[in-house]
């Protein structure tokens, strides 16, 4: 998952302002009135307008929000506080070593001062980030409890799946190359007749590469048609396994290509395929079933909701 989205995903899914109301039976409404009440619990309309507004800014449209998105944007509020009660209800709980383990995932693609940056580009108080990351981790929580069981995904499913999808599970030819990449044909002559002479590529591709992966021996790890610059392309793609190839000059420099191994296309077979098609499939079925379970929830609720003040 993209950090930055976990990070403003969190920040969009506030549920602070879902609180207790101030108990007056039998009156009307006082001013200041809660948007929505779901179980007693208050959805302030200042805090959700907010809330709302930002979402809207983030999704980077200059437009005025129709109502039909407001309301769609409350109902997404209520379910989630539907969601927190019933992990309270089922005594769930986020531990503080837990929150800080997500928030150390989450920020280990940025530096100290990035991850401060972008708190600040999104209009995000750290306290209220982490609080929000904190509810939903809890919702993730029940959601497995509820879910997982409920989740079943049978080999003939898993069959029938690679059956229809067969031609977009193929797979392309693949090579897995090694490159140095040098200034000079001369030097990449050398550097060539040392290699079938007998030395070892990566080991020369360390110390003479000039390219990005000569710490890596030169190594360029499985690619697909494509994926590299085209002059390199058309040789890589046809040279046997083991060969090393004449030079071939770019704007970069002299290249220098071996082919370690070579796959030629092919459909993955089924047993191959089976884990990546179940994952596929149970999130599908989750999907369908969370919103099942959030239904059931409302249905047993108390909910009162004021569109009048949307």
């Amino acid at each position: 998952m993209n950090p930055a989205w976990r990070l403003c995903s969190a920040a969009l899914f506030l549920l602070s302002a879902c609180r207790s109301p101030d108990p007056s039976p039998g009156r009307p409404a006082p001013r200041g009135a809660p948007l929505a009440e779901v179980n007693g619990e208050a959805i302030d309309l200042n805090a959700f307008q907010g809330r709302f507004q930002r979402s809207w800014t983030l999704a980077d449209s200059g437009e005025e929000p129709p109502l039909e998105v407001k309301q769609y944007y409350l109902r997404g509020q209520i379910e989630e506080c539907l969601v927190l009660q019933e992990a309270q209800r089922l005594g769930l709980e986020v531990t503080p070593a837990e929150l800080e383990r997500e928030i150390q995932s989450i920020k280990q693609d940025y530096s100290e001062p990035a991850f401060a940056q972008l708190l600040i580009d999104e209009y995000i108080d750290w306290d209220e980030w982490k609080e929000s990351l904190r509810r939903q981790m809890l919702i993730r929580k029940a959601m497995d409890l509820a879910l997982n069981d409920r989740v079943e995904v049978s080999d003939k499913a898993v069959a029938a799946f690679y059956q229809k999808h067969a031609e977009e599970l193929a797979q392309p030819a693949q090579v897995h190359a090694r490159q140095a990449v040098v200034g000079s044909q001369e030097a990449a002559d050398q550097f060539r007749t040392r290699v079938l002479l007998g030395e070892d590529f990566g080991k020369l591709a360390k110390t003479m590469s000039q390219g990005p992966e000569a710490d890596q021996g030169g190594d360029l790890g499985w690619l697909s048609p494509g994926q590299i610059l085209r002059p390199l392309d058309r040789v890589l793609f046809t040279l046997p396994a083991g060969k090393i190839a004449d030079p071939v000059k770019t704007d970069y420099g002299w290249h220098v290509l071996l082919v370690v191994e070579r796959r030629e296309a092919r459909v993955p077979s089924l047993l191959e395929m089976k884990p990546a098609i179940e994952k596929k499939l149970r999130a599908g079925w989750r999907e369908r079933l969370y919103k099942m379970w959030v239904a059931e929830i409302w249905l047993r609720s108390r909910i009162k909701i004021n569109y009048q003040l949307l």
